[in-house]
């Protein structure tokens, strides 16, 4: 049997994150406790991926997502994990997209619970963050920035949120209907 062990680049890292992750943060009013989780799910057929990023990080777990049976995601929740590891990957690699936004308000509550333990301030940043930002503070945030895409960046971006079309369809020009096909990324 071959085993082959892929090494996987800092920016395909980002770029999986950027497409398939998620920076959140929770609450169990029950416990008054709140959890860090940084997660990329994928479905059964990828699940090597998540276990590459595992041996990449060096951390983590890789459960079955609760929300369907052919669902995965790797997954880091200890907080010496995520100040350690997870925030310096992505401080020196950074998220490309909007989603930058919602690693950085993670971050600072990250960081700031675990100086302060102030629930009240972290609950405060979490109800701005993912769904809740706004189209236009994700559009601001996109609008003011240069983006230098790493190449292994676009691979895997494209892997996970891009798809590829092909249309065919008649055209009309000058009054006679051509055979059009049309490809789309």
């Amino acid at each position: 049997m071959n085993i082959t062990i892929i090494k996987l680049s800092p920016w395909w890292v980002t770029g999986i994150s950027d497409s398939e992750g998620n920076f959140s943060i929770n609450y169990s009013k029950t416990a008054n406790k709140v959890t860090f989780n940084y997660k990329v799910t994928q479905k059964d057929h990828s699940l090597v991926i998540l276990t590459d990023l595992q041996t990449y990080f060096g951390i983590g777990n890789i459960n079955i997502d609760n929300k369907t049976y052919d669902t995965y995601k790797f997954s880091v929740n200890k907080t010496d994990d995520l100040i350690n590891t997870i925030i310096p990957h992505f401080d020196k690699y950074p998220l490309k997209g909007s989603k930058q936004l919602d690693f950085l308000d993670w971050k600072k509550a990250i960081l700031d619970y675990t100086e302060n333990k102030n629930i009240k301030t972290v609950l405060a940043i979490k109800a701005g963050m993912n769904r809740n930002r706004s189209f236009e503070d994700r559009w601001n945030h996109l609008d003011n920035m240069t983006i230098n895409l790493e190449p292994q960046w676009i691979q895997v971006f494209v892997d996970g949120e891009g798809s590829f079309q092909c249309g065919i369809g008649i055209h009309k020009n000058r009054d006679k209907d051509l055979l059009k096909i049309t490809h789309t990324l």
